[in-house]
């Protein structure tokens, strides 16, 4: 009975480090963008560029993820992007009928998750940054 408990708590515990890592990569993401936002590149199209280079590091499979952040129909993208069957994505309305977005897409299938592919905190996440992309604008319109 000993080694099934020592099994399950070691498996228990793999678990645990590696949803660890997911959000030490999320949590990573939110700060390279706050800190983007607050120090806003020279112009707007070189902060929402950063911005869309920052996502696939922080999903879980970073090494088949690419991102693509829109302005209006100004999309600003990581090397590599395509539409796949497995992507995952977060609007916004701008003020003055603008909108904005962001889409991250995996470039292989992967095994069900909470929403498709990707974690629920993977979204949360991605409406998070869309959320910052709309004051983000709003800095660089006024």
């Amino acid at each position: 009975m000993e080694l099934v408990d020592r099994k399950r708590l070691e498996g228990e515990r793999r678990v645990l480090i590696y949803d660890l890592g997911v959000r030490v990569k999320e949590l990573t993401a939110l700060h390279q963008a706050t800190r983007l936002f607050q120090n806003m590149a020279p112009s707007e199209p070189e902060t929402l560029q950063a911005l869309a280079e920052i996502l696939p590091p922080a999903w879980q499979y970073p090494e088949i993820t690419v991102a693509r952040v829109t302005v209006d129909h100004k999309e600003y993208i990581t090397a590599g992007f395509v539409e796949t069957p497995w992507m995952q994505r977060a609007a916004v309305n701008l003020p003055g009928g603008r909108t904005a977005g962001i889409e991250v897409a995996y470039l292989e299938e992967r095994p069900a998750e909470d929403e498709g592919p990707f974690l629920k905190e993977e979204q949360q996440l991605i409406e998070t940054l869309a959320e910052n992309v709309l004051g983000a604008t709003e800095a660089f319109a006024g």
